[in-house]
């Protein structure tokens, strides 16, 4: 079976035993953004920070997350 791209994505990251995403869904793609963006480099040796700055972008996440669904 061929999926276009966007089902592949949505296959990949919801969970196996759900027909939707959920805000958690997203953590781990959030986590690897910015653990490699070459942007967020600054990030990389503050974990912390990290914690900090994904905390404030799910805040944005919720907002994009609850308008688009």
């Amino acid at each position: 079976m061929i999926m276009d791209i966007a089902t592949h994505i949505f296959t990949i990251m919801k969970q196996p035993d759900r027909k939707y995403l959920t805000q958690e869904d997203f953590k781990p793609l959030l986590r690897e953004l910015l653990s490699s963006h070459p942007g967020l480099e600054f990030l990389q040796n503050t974990p912390e920070f990290q914690d900090r700055y994904g905390e404030l972008t799910s805040v944005f996440d919720d907002q994009w997350f609850y308008s688009y669904s």
